[in-house]
């Protein structure tokens, strides 16, 4: 309190100064406008082990999603930034997010001041309709990137609504990769690489490999048969070896009965027939090649979880013997 006696008066230069310090201060709650900064609230990256060993380019899902769902307890309501979002490969390869969905911020609830210690959550769906995510996934990706930032008060821009923190806000950020198992595949290859160092028929003249499949899936399937050297060059091919084929897909889109394939590859002594390169091999190698069900029309196959897909391999050798 300034008291001014009678007769006393104060005129237009004077003034009173003060100077307060405070040390270890702690808050639990402030209130007021904390204006329109950027502000990180999510980078993370995601492993897929899911593509592992399947070709670049040739994969298409029907609609994937990503999905974020963000708990915000600040007082400050956001729009976040999706422009930092993409996905790589092992071979170095990159695909942005792009589409509506990175035109604009999206928007991103809070609680108001009438609701301090209360979670807003926003759910923000990215699939077909508003982004590339099906490029995303195209190119079999192992990593997805994920760098958000937010716009803080965004649609709040004139400071009518107060904000608030507390010592217990925070931003949570769940990110959920949604892959319908409802594809189409067109020539999409993976090795299947095995050992077979001291393979020896000395008294044999052909080797027969054969290849017995019993398979469910909607896929057509070929593969090529690779001996290998222990530097993983190629020693002998036998290419485009049809591998199992798919039966018609009915109406309602689930295959019961499998169909069922025999393919055998000759192995024999003499000029390209394969049989020093098989001895000489440390690695088989089968590179298969696979096509979904009328991939060629656009169409999308759904994969059931009772589906099964059998490999039987085996052999037979001519040998003769002089008595």
């Amino acid at each position: 309190t300034l008291k001014v006696k009678t007769g006393d008066f104060i005129n237009g230069t004077e003034f009173i100064n003060y100077t307060l310090t405070i040390t270890g201060a702690e808050f639990s709650e402030i209130y007021g406008w904390f204006g329109d900064k950027t502000i990180d609230i999510n980078n993370q990256s995601i492993e897929i082990d899911f593509f592992e060993g399947i070709s670049e380019n040739g994969l298409v899902f029907n609609n994937p999603q990503l999905n974020f769902y963000i708990n915000n307890a600040f007082g400050v309501p956001m729009g976040v930034n999706f422009t930092g979002v993409s996905s790589s490969n092992a071979n170095g390869t990159t695909a942005n997010l792009s589409g509506t969905i990175t035109d604009s911020p999206q928007f991103v609830r809070a609680p108001s001041t009438s609701q301090v210690g209360n979670i807003a959550t926003s759910v923000i769906n990215i699939d077909e309709s508003n982004s590339n995510m099906r490029d995303l996934l195209a190119i079999s990706p192992n990593q997805f990137n994920i760098a958000l930032t937010a716009e803080a008060n965004y649609t709040n821009d004139d400071g009518s609504d107060r904000n608030f923190v507390t010592t217990e806000s925070n931003v949570e950020v769940v990110t959920e990769i949604n892959l319908p198992l409802n594809v189409k595949l067109t020539d999409v290859s993976r090795d299947f690489p095995t050992g077979i160092e001291g393979f020896d028929f000395e008294d044999a003249d052909t080797i027969k490999l054969v290849l017995n499949t019993i398979n469910q899936l909607p896929f057509d399937g070929t593969i090529d048969m690779q001996f290998l050297a222990a530097d993983s060059s190629v020693l002998k091919e036998f290419p485009d070896i049809l591998f199992f084929t798919s039966a018609e897909v009915p109406t309602s889109g689930k295959i019961e009965e499998p169909t069922t394939n025999s393919s055998i590859v000759k192995v024999h002594k003499g000029e390209d027939g394969g049989y020093q390169e098989l001895l000489d091999a440390s690695v088989l190698n089968l590179v298969m090649r696979v096509t979904s069900y009328n991939a060629g029309e656009d169409n999308f196959v759904k994969i059931f979880s009772d589906y099964e897909l059998i490999i039987q391999v085996g052999t037979e050798v001519n040998v003769n013997h002089e008595l």
